[in-house]
């Protein structure tokens, strides 16, 4: 009896263990941050650079770092993007200055990013959201992230090393994993819970709207596996709500665990979880789609109000209203007539710049030649010269310029001051000529639209190189270097080689096309010759070509000492042959001279004393006479 009650009592045991502390055998699937790779360089003028690249986790491992197109093929995957998420109200971030999404997979996997960073950011630790969508096996997934944690370095000291302590990890979070003990707010973020992909509600004939909110957890559509203890889901109702078209015949319309709705396969598996919101359309409800807001509020498992606050997520669902009122037609403004140039009494002839070629960010002088078309006398001539986008501007501070009288076919040239700004150029510069005259007592208007060509500078900036100082002979180090396209412009065929006598490279660098705000890494093994030493000298030479195929090269040094390899020969003696040793004639003995200097050294102390003496013995003789 007592043998079966053992196992019994064992058992018993392992399945209260199990029911307390639930152990899931997947793993989180999705793309993660890859720990090994982030990178990034804060700069004294408060612009940050980050690169990064990303993992994808299937259900039962953790994938390698995704460098090719052929990774992403063998998952299924398609039509990746990376794209920067919202940065209102970040302490750090400002604004992003090369573009906020990446489509596809970069050069080596590697996704670069550049922000202008706050001045008074914070020094320490922060993190920078990015949203990733894709298709897997033909499905679309879009609402996964990933932090990717940065320092700022030359932002403010706020006295506290806990800036930015409010990111994740870079990885998607799984529960089910043995975790230390951490602040139980971060164990629930405002990304967990996003809206699952659904078609737009619509309303029905009986004025009636079915709204269903699916949701799902880390990807998780069942939200009855899901790790949370508690979950409160709320429509934002709208303090005016005369364009909300839904009528408020309910005094509360929160739902929580206990209104989840599970939607069953054949078998009986729930497949997903949502929540119902019925509505009733308003009689005056204009047909279209609307966007309506819900709250979302929910806490990790294990965790309770009492203790921690809620993460709060903000959802956005959609609603087709097809059975209210058609919207009332607007009255369109009347069209504002544009003069025919080909008709117009004053016609802008021909300009001049000077210098002839401009480029971004130089002031020149700008020459107008307009001449009166007409047969009669024009005058107060008021002409303004305006540019959509501002990025040509007088340096005077007024874009306006009188002419008195300009007689029938007649021609008069105006000059005027102008800068053109640094992002003159990127697109194509249009100006409008606006004149406004008097001719005959009318009033009377003509304008005239004109390109300027602004040669946009190419700025590829590159970093100091990285690489030890001094190396043996025949053994390799690794040399590195970043290059910043911190131009308007992109930059074609970029390329880097490294020169040198004395030393050569495993490989040479083509970094392709780079766009504005955008980064590449020079990374090679350099290896001294075997008959290198002392100092030896190398170039790395970038070469990269504008968009009017001009091309560019720049140089950077690179100085190495090279020491000899040392076997540890050097200290040790091999005899050739044998030394025999020789007689030497001994001579008058050592100590012979010892005692014969010892002598003479007394005589001369004997001599000295007594000069003293008797000298001593004159001065008081001298003395009593």
């Amino acid at each position: 009896m007592n043998r079966l009650l053992k196992p019994l009592s064992f058992a018993l045991a392992l399945l209260l263990v199990l029911a307390f502390f639930p152990i899931s055998a997947q793993a989180a699937t999705g793309f993660s941050l890859d720990k090994n790779h982030p990178t990034f360089t804060d700069t004294a003028d408060h612009m940050l650079s980050m690169s990064f690249r990303l993992v994808y986790n299937s259900e039962n491992s953790v994938g390698e770092s995704i460098t090719s197109e052929q990774q992403l093929n063998s998952l299924g995957i398609t039509n990746l993007q990376v794209k920067v998420d919202d940065l209102d109200g970040d302490e750090a971030l400002d604004r992003v200055l090369s573009s906020d999404t990446i489509s596809g997979l970069p050069v080596n996997g590697i996704f670069s990013f550049n922000f202008a960073t706050k001045p008074d950011a914070p020094n320490g630790t922060d993190y920078c959201y990015f949203k990733i969508t894709y298709t897997k096996d033909g499905q679309a997934h879009e609402d996964e992230f990933i932090s990717v944690p940065f320092n700022i370095t030359n932002g403010v000291d706020s006295g506290s090393s806990n800036a930015g302590d409010s990111g994740d990890s870079g990885e998607i979070y799984n529960p089910f994993q043995p975790q230390e003990e951490i602040d139980k707010d971060k164990l629930q973020t405002k990304y967990d819970i996003t809206l699952v992909s659904k078609p737009a509600a619509q309303d029905k004939m009986d004025g009636t709207v079915d709204l269903r909110l699916y949701l799902a957890y880390q990807g998780n559509q069942d939200l009855n596996d899901a790790p949370i203890s508690y979950i409160r889901v709320e429509p934002v109702i709208p303090e005016d709500t005369k364009n909300f078209p839904f009528e408020l015949d309910s005094s509360s319309y929160v739902k929580d665990f206990a209104d989840l709705i599970d939607v069953r396969d054949k078998d009986g598996e729930i497949v997903e979880t949502y929540f119902d919101f019925p509505f009733r359309v308003k009689k005056d409800a204009v047909n279209g789609t609307y966007a309506i807001q819900f709250k979302v509020y929910h806490l990790f498992a294990n965790t309770n109000l009492q203790e921690t606050t809620p993460a709060e997520t903000d959802i956005t669902t959609y609603v087709q209203i097809r059975y209210g009122k058609e919207p009332e037609e607007e009255e369109k403004p009347e069209e504002t007539p544009v003069p025919d140039p080909s008709t117009a009494i004053l016609l802008l002839e021909d300009y001049t710049m000077n210098p002839q070629e401009v480029k971004a960010g130089e002031e020149f002088d700008l020459t107008l030649r307009i001449r009166n078309t007409s047969d009669r006398t024009v005058t107060d001539v008021k002409s303004t010269l305006e540019e959509a986008k501002s990025t040509i501007v007088p340096v005077n501070g007024t874009n306006s310029f009188f002419i008195e009288r300009i007689k029938a076919g007649e021609t008069v040239e105006k000059t005027i001051r102008v800068r053109a700004t640094p992002s003159a150029g990127v697109e194509p510069v249009s100006l409008t000529l606006k004149n406004e005259f008097v001719q005959e007592d009318a009033a009377k208007t003509s304008q005239d639209t004109f390109s300027l060509p602004i040669v946009q500078v190419s700025n590829l900036s590159l970093d100091t190189p990285n690489y030890p100082i001094d190396c043996y002979q025949g053994e390799s180090f690794n040399l590195m270097m970043n290059l910043y396209n911190k131009g308007k412009t992109t930059l074609y065929n970029v390329s880097v080689t490294f020169e040198s006598d004395t030393m050569s490279a495993d490989e040479n660098y083509y970094a392709g096309n780079m766009e504005s705000g955008s980064t590449r890494e020079y990374d090679v093994m350099i290896t001294p010759n075997a008959d290198a030493s002392g100092q030896v000298d190398g170039e790395i030479v970038v070469t990269y070509e504008d968009e009017d195929g001009n091309q560019t090269e720049k140089r950077t040094p690179v100085t190495v000492n090279v020491a000899a390899m040392d076997y540890g020969y050097d200290d040790m003696m091999i005899p050739d042959e044998p030394v025999i040793a020789e007689p030497v004639s001994t001579g008058f003995p050592v100590w012979g001279y010892i005692v014969i200097g010892v002598v003479v050294a007394g005589a001369i102390a004997a001599v000295i004393v007594i000069v003293r003496r008797r000298k001593k013995a004159k001065v008081d003789d001298d003395e009593m006479e």
